[in-house]
């Protein structure tokens, strides 16, 4: 064009020949896509700042398709939970996640999840515990939301987000252990003080009282005992 701007051109032909095979005709056509290379390059620069961020955020990606009955886990969330490496992307994905959900946590994270499905939560937030093949016991902050449903008001596709909060919740854990200790140091420093406020009255009383028989001596020490 007469801006000299760089255009993407697609472009195709056919060669007709002569009954020898030698090229007697080309006829094609070429199209203008510059457009649609934008487009493309948008995208995908888009798609890659998500990317970026998902990772510094250390968020695991999911989406699902009930009606398709597929599961996509990005290969983050795949290693967050264990997911064998040959293990097909369909629900059995989903099906691999809820059966290491941590007993104790399962209830309520099905609770959710089936209110998700049902149309009375269009978002769902928890923290649960998880049981990593070969890691263990992991925290998990766990983030839902239904993307599209039927014609019954049913979850047809969802997504989410995974992060592992293990490192935080074992500080809070151990912030809470110290509170404990503090408290319970608190209140034997408090127990002492009071205990050394009444053998100093006790010492007072004593102090104002005189006699050298051995009967006032007993009574003495019978009191500092006492004290």
């Amino acid at each position: 064009p007469g801006d000299s701007s760089v255009r993407w051109i697609s472009s195709r032909g056919r060669a007709r020949r002569t009954a020898d095979g030698k090229p007697e005709r080309l006829t094609g056509f070429s199209l203008d896509v510059t457009e649609r290379r934008s487009g493309e390059a948008a995208l995908r620069a888009s798609e890659a700042r998500l990317d970026a961020g998902a990772e510094l955020a250390g968020l695991g990606f999911y989406e699902t398709d009930y009606e398709e009955r597929t599961a996509y886990f990005d290969a983050r969330l795949r290693d967050m939970l264990g997911v064998p490496a040959d293990h097909p992307p369909d629900l059995r994905q989903v099906e691999f996640f809820l059966a290491r959900v941590h007993p104790d946590d399962r209830p309520q994270l099905l609770e959710q999840r089936e209110q998700l499905h049902d149309g009375r939560l269009e978002r769902a937030a928890m923290e649960h515990r998880y049981l990593h093949p070969e890691r263990g016991v992991r925290w998990m902050l766990h983030l839902a939301r239904v993307a599209a449903r039927d014609a019954a008001g049913r979850a047809r596709k969802g997504y989410g987000v995974l992060r592992d909060i293990t490192e935080r919740r074992e500080h809070e854990a151990a912030l809470r252990v110290s509170l404990q200790e503090i408290e319970r140091l608190k209140d034997r420093l408090q127990a002492e003080s009071e205990y050394l406020k009444a053998e100093i009255g006790a010492g007072s009383l004593l102090g104002e009282i005189t006699g050298q028989s051995a009967a006032i001596q007993r009574v003495l020490r019978q009191l500092e005992q006492v004290a």
